[in-house]
């Protein structure tokens, strides 16, 4: 992928280290000469004033130095795992994309690494077994695109399997309970970079099949208004969002061959 360096403002939010022992010593030698010490030899006022203002001076010049050794030592120090604020570096190397066109998911991990890569997602198409014609689960969105039909779905959090998702979303959007392990299975990657305008998504499409005992009264929620039965004779010129309009004529094609002309 091509590396991309993008300019974030300098923040960061790392422990400042302490000034090394050498600069302490010279500040310390310094103010040190300052004082007048017992036995030492009266000074005139001009000798004073003169002697006071090379102190001033040598003092600034080492605090300085300080200051700087300070701030190099801070820019080129680690990114933390403990730090959301240190991928925000001026001239961080993010691979495999521009984070500032937000077009998927740009994440630096603890080892520091920055990368910008597709937004996982899944989606399930429920099939229901022991009806009068063949049937899927469909929903209709609440949120934009709003009023179409999509497919069950949603994108995977993190510390989730796939499968742990597919279960997940189906209940938050269906109410049913199924079991990804063991009532569905992958069926295909939809990988098109345009395939969501929302931003660049990957999603795994899994194939479920349930009994129409099993469904019992669907309910919609979350990002879906509504959860419907819909015979897959009819879905041919249903509105839908995203991809899923395409999805769904190949799942016609693959397992339903012939139910519609042109399928």
């Amino acid at each position: 992928s091509k590396v991309k360096r993008v300019a974030y403002p300098a923040t960061r939010d790392v422990d400042t280290p302490p000034p090394s022992p050498a600069s302490l010593g010279m500040l310390r030698a310094v103010q040190k000469a300052m004082k007048k010490r017992p036995g030492a030899p009266t000074t005139t006022k001009a000798d004073a004033a003169g002697f006071g203002r090379l102190g001033v001076l040598a003092v600034g010049i080492i605090s300085s130095a300080i200051t700087a050794t300070v701030m190099l030592t801070v820019m080129q120090a680690p990114a933390t795992a403990t730090s959301a604020a240190a991928c925000h570096l001026d001239e961080k190397i993010y691979n495999g994309g521009d984070p500032a066109k937000n077009a998927g998911t740009c994440v630096c991990g603890r080892d520091g690494y920055c990368l910008c890569t597709p937004s996982l997602c899944i989606d399930a198409i429920i099939e229901i077994v022991g009806m009068e014609k063949p049937s899927i689960i469909l929903v209709v969105r609440k949120v934009p695109p709003v009023g179409v039909y999509a497919i069950p779905g949603g994108f995977v959090e993190i510390g989730e399997t796939v499968e742990t998702a597919v279960s997940r979303e189906v209940l938050e959007e269906t109410s049913i309970a199924l079991n990804a392990e063991s009532d569905c299975k992958l069926w295909r990657i939809e990988s098109e970079p345009s395939r969501d305008p929302r931003r660049h998504s990957v999603s795994a499409v899994y194939r479920c099949v349930v009994s129409a005992e099993f469904v019992g009264e669907l309910k919609g929620g979350d990002d879906a208004k509504e959860a419907k039965i819909v015979s897959v004779s009819d879905i041919k010129d249903l509105p839908y969002g995203f991809d899923h309009s395409a999805i769904l004529q190949n799942y016609v094609k693959e397992f339903h061959p012939g139910i519609y002309s042109g399928a």
